[in-house]
């Protein structure tokens, strides 16, 4: 028994379909290339609001060298990420970092020095205000890497924040 297929011309439905495909795929890929390949405009996001924060950050044993060395470098912008970021280290103050001795006395150790940084920044405000400057948060107490383009001192703490009004 003979199959009938149901032919138009010399074309066969499956033929036909196959026909239509490819004329879709060719038409799209020559929209897409002779498209004008111009984005679309879309509305720039506002800049978000910013205040400003000022916090200070204290090392403890710091080696003295370290210390003669950052003299140097400061005022110096933060960094985070790889990217600088909108802060300055704008002060550096040294104590002595103190020791108690054999005798319970409280002796300068020659070696080493506590060092206290104020840094000046902007923080976006928030509507759960997170006081972030960079990728860190800044808030008394917490660990904080002091970190620029020059300087690195991970083994800081938060000492002291003021906001601008």
């Amino acid at each position: 028994m003979e199959k009938k297929v149901c032919r138009i011309g010399k074309f066969n439905v499956v033929d036909i379909i196959a026909v239509a495909m490819i004329l879709l795929v060719v038409a799209f890929a020559g929209w897409k290339l002779l498209s004008s390949g111009e984005p679309v405009e879309e509305e720039p996001e506002p800049d978000p609001e910013m205040i400003g924060i000022t916090y200070v950050v204290c090392a403890e044993k710091v080696s003295a060298d370290v210390y003669e060395s950052l003299k140097n470098n400061i005022p110096s912008q933060l960094s985070a990420g790889g990217k600088m970021v909108e802060g300055h280290v704008t002060e550096m103050a040294m104590e002595p970092y103190l020791v108690l001795s054999a005798d319970g006395q409280w002796v300068e150790d020659p070696r080493y020095v506590t060092l206290t940084f104020t840094i000046t920044a902007e923080t976006e405000v928030e509507e759960v205000m997170s006081n972030k400057v960079g990728t860190q948060e800044v808030r008394i107490g917490k660990p904080h890497i002091l970190k620029t383009d020059l300087i690195e001192i991970s083994n800081t703490v938060i000492v002291d924040v003021k906001m601008e009004k």
